[in-house]
């Protein structure tokens, strides 16, 4: 974006991992709020409701990877704190892949809330709570300040809001 090779990003709140400043250049505006859900196969009828950080290493872990800096952060806190040494069964840093080896029964993990809402809605995901390991980001609208595709800018933004982005 800063390059000018893109018009918009959609990315979590650069400013929660950046020190609090927003990018020079940019201008940032409000998307959604998401969270990190752990989830398992909705098929899987032996999935607890509750798990503890230590229960992580009970089932077979999924891992995103390259997303979420700040769920990271939080996560490997929480895993040094508990003693837990958690070997990922399998790693990818596409949603879309993750969402469909956890579907299928092989393990459980973290997604974003906003890409699993459907499949927890039909039952092919189950959400367990895992409250030591809450995650919350704002999800910001990205747009080059004073950008000659402002208006296009605007008219997405707006069409994305309006569709609630799957919520």
């Amino acid at each position: 974006l800063q390059n000018g090779e893109l018009d918009v990003a959609i990315l979590p709140d650069v400013s929660q991992s950046e020190g609090g400043k927003e990018p020079k250049g940019l201008e940032a505006r409000p998307l959604l709020k998401d969270e990190m859900w752990l989830v398992a196969s909705g098929r899987d009828t032996t999935v607890p409701d509750e798990a503890t950080v230590k229960d992580l290493a009970s089932r077979p872990y999924m891992r995103l990877t390259e997303r979420y800096e700040g769920f990271e952060k939080l996560f490997k806190t929480a895993l040094d704190a508990s003693g837990v040494k958690l070997q990922p069964a399998f790693e990818t840093n596409n949603v879309g892949t993750l969402k469909r080896v956890i579907e299928s029964g092989l393990g459980w993990g973290f997604l974003p809330a906003h890409s699993i809402r459907k499949q927890v809605r039909m039952g092919r995901l189950t959400v367990v709570d895992c409250p030591e390991l809450f995650y919350s980001v704002n999800v910001q609208y990205y747009t080059k300040a004073n950008s000659e595709t402002a208006q296009a800018s605007e008219v997405f933004y707006r069409a994305l809001k309006q569709q609630g982005l799957g919520q």
